[in-house]
């Protein structure tokens, strides 16, 4: 069912649900319609799993006025299946979801959007045994002068993004980014992703905010950071179709916020697979309404800018990994670029096999 705790003038009230085996719910709010703040949504499960792929956890500012609240899904001994998730407000609330089994994301959006000057963006953790991302994305956003949060996954085992060519909720494919960004609608794609941005209209989020930036100035906010540390880290595109799938940092145009880096710790395998679709390495934008155009890669791990700040870092950490136990296949890429239009520089990419 429905738990409902928002409010149209006040602060969202705050929600908290305890239970000793599993959880399972629809859609919560507790949401600000109206000038207040996002309240806090916790879910706790002590011996079970919880599972919210039924509905929406909503904990916006809806204004952008104030924060958004935190949003926190904690089975200490169970799976997490994760409906979509939202927090955005003039600091976007921080999301973690910590499970002592697997944490599934499928055909679902987890964002949380920073409007403002005052504070950084929440972070967003995934802490997992396993953790699956399949036809879904991942999203820490800035469209202010503070810098969007990090994203952080951490599987003791498996980290997969995977496209499917499935769409839900306006998603299809697997897609993981952190942006600051100027126009964007998502039109797919599987993985996790940071971005600043300049924002004149996105279409994929509440309408309000298209009309009250109606005339945009440049963001100074960097995108975050994104981590991944894991033994074995999957990045599949399995549809051959003009989605993204993977990691992604950037600065979109009128930015002079950077990109956020990028560092992947595999200490066992990391496998990039692409759809077999040739690529184009110049970075140059071409449809802003596609996720990931400004690396003109359609799956892989990358940074770009097309603003006046740099592209990220990448650092890939494979440890102790074996010969042919980093790959890299049919088409798909690792990248830090500058498009022709921007004035910041692409990021280094290093690679630091031990073996």
């Amino acid at each position: 069912g429905t738990v409902d705790s928002s409010s149209n003038t006040k602060d969202g009230g705050i929600i908290n649900l305890t239970a000793a085996n599993n959880i399972t719910t629809g859609s919560i709010f507790s949401n600000s319609i109206g000038n207040g703040k996002g309240g806090d949504i916790n879910l706790t499960s002590n011996n079970g799993a919880i599972d919210t792929s039924a509905g929406i956890l909503n904990a916006s500012s809806e204004f952008g006025i104030e924060n958004g609240g935190n949003v926190t899904l904690d089975a200490k001994n169970g799976n997490i299946s994760s409906g979509s998730i939202e927090s955005n407000g003039i600091r976007g609330g921080s999301i973690m979801l910590n499970s002592g089994n697997d944490i599934s994301i499928k055909e679902q959006e987890i964002d949380s959007l920073t409007t403002g000057s005052i504070a950084k963006g929440g972070d967003i953790d995934l802490i997992g045994q396993n953790i699956n991302i399949t036809d879904a994305r991942v999203a820490n956003i800035t469209i202010g002068e503070q810098q969007s949060g990090n994203i952080t996954l951490k599987a003791s085992e498996q980290v997969n993004l995977v496209n499917n060519g499935k769409s839900g909720r306006s998603v299809s494919g697997s897609f993981l980014f952190n942006r600051l960004q100027k126009e964007q609608t998502f039109r797919g794609g599987t993985g996790i992703a940071t971005t600043t941005t300049v924002l004149e209209n996105i279409k994929s989020l509440p309408e309000f905010l298209a009309i009250i930036i109606s005339n945009p100035t440049a963001t100074t906010g960097k995108a975050g950071d994104i981590t991944v540390t894991t033994k074995n880290l999957l990045i599949e595109a399995k549809v051959n179709s003009d989605v993204l799938t993977g990691i992604s940092t950037s600065s979109l145009p009128g930015n002079s916020g950077s990109a956020g880096n990028i560092e992947i710790n595999a200490s066992e395998s990391l496998k990039i697979t692409g759809n077999g679709k040739e690529n184009d390495f110049k970075a140059t934008p071409v449809d802003l309404e596609k996720a990931g155009e400004i690396q003109a890669i359609l799956t892989g791990i990358t940074s770009a800018t097309q603003g006046e700040g740099d592209a990220g870092s990448i650092i890939i950490n494979p440890n102790s990994m074996e010969a042919g136990n980093l790959l890299i296949e049919n088409e798909a890429a690792i990248t830090s670029s500058s498009s022709e239009t921007a004035k910041g520089d692409g990021g280094a990419i290093a690679i630091n096999a031990s073996s």
